[in-house]
């Protein structure tokens, strides 16, 4: 089903968390005001401040995206709270999530480096009011891995993704900040090689080091507090994000063109499809997964011997053949 009077359904509020990369910031938000519900929803940006020790030039970035964020009207409504001091990533996004859902009963999140399709909005309302009381559903993405062969419109993952995602006050009161419990759990039910996706991801190794404080990811406890309580997320077959931020200005994404893919310009049809895992496209990201670990080997030794100046012939012949594998 596809609510084609979205002007009468309740529409979701859109929280973006921003911090000092203006470039990205202003490509998020752009792709985002031309998203077809765009005036028609409300904005709320979260600035981080400043560490105590930023650089000038890490302080003229963080003025310059506060400048980018009250420049356009982005959105019909837009609320902008910025912060004195640095939170990071982590609490930016917790508190921020938890904040918002303490007065609404649906969000969506953006971070400042993804680009939108224009569907993008309309896809994720459809499906926080869709499967707004199908209890097994606590998460919808709007990110998909580029894998080869074709893909169902939508599916379902026991599994959650970060990169432009939305929920529920009900999904959210699944999450655990205790990511010791969550492992153990993992541990107990013997489930730690379906965890990483059929041993095709090291999500287990990530959740320890986030334990042992080796990382700060709060994605990875958001994935295990779903995983734990087999519940499932939405997707839509062909990705409505991209995440433009593995250019190497990110903390947390060094550089990689593995997840390259444009936003579909395609709109999404949410309806009604089986509530349970789609095990085939389970199959095609553990696939998907597979090549680029086999890829990121090949790349590191061809350009441990390559000039530098050949790097982005490189790049763009590695994209090249993954278009033409699809």
């Amino acid at each position: 089903m596809y609510f084609h009077n979205q002007s009468q359904m309740k529409l979701a509020p859109i929280i973006l968390f921003v911090y000092n990369r203006p470039h990205h910031t202003f490509a998020t938000l752009k792709s985002l005001q031309q998203n077809h519900l765009s005036q028609q929803s409300h904005l709320y940006i979260f600035a981080d401040g400043p560490q105590t020790d930023a650089s000038a030039e890490t302080l003229s970035a963080i003025s310059e995206v506060r400048n980018i964020i009250r420049k356009e009207n982005w959105c019909g409504e837009i609320t902008i709270e910025e912060r004195d001091s640095n939170l990071g990533l982590f609490k930016s996004i917790t508190t921020g999530v938890s904040q918002l859902l303490e007065t609404n009963e649906r969000v969506i999140v953006l971070e400042d480096d993804l680009l939108t399709s224009p569907h993008f909005l309309s896809y994720m309302n459809d499906g926080l009011e869709f499967y707004k009381d199908e209890e097994k559903v606590i998460c919808i993405s709007g990110y998909t891995f580029p894998v080869r062969g074709k893909m169902p419109e939508i599916y379902f993952l026991r599994s959650a993704e970060c990169w432009g995602w939305g929920t529920w006050k009900r999904g959210w009161d699944f999450f655990s900040l205790n990511g010791k419990e969550l492992m153990d759990l993992i541990e107990k039910s013997g489930e730690a090689n379906t965890f990483d996706l059929d041993g095709s991801v090291e999500y287990t190794t990530m959740l320890k080091e986030q334990i042992a404080q080796k990382n700060n990811s709060w994605c990875i406890l958001w994935y295990a507090s779903l995983f734990v309580n087999d519940k499932l997320c939405l997707y839509p077959g062909q990705t409505l994000v991209e995440n433009h931020g593995f250019d190497g200005s990110g903390i947390h994404c060094p550089p990689s063109d593995a997840y390259d893919a444009p936003p579909s310009l395609n709109p999404v049809e949410v309806k009604s499809i089986p509530i349970t895992e789609n095990k085939a496209v389970r199959r095609k990201i553990a696939t998907f997964f597979h090549e680029k670990e086999s890829g990121s080997r090949l790349n590191f030794m061809v350009k441990k011997y390559l000039p530098d100046y050949l790097h982005p012939f490189l790049r763009k012949w590695n994209s090249y053949f993954r278009k033409l594998a699809s």
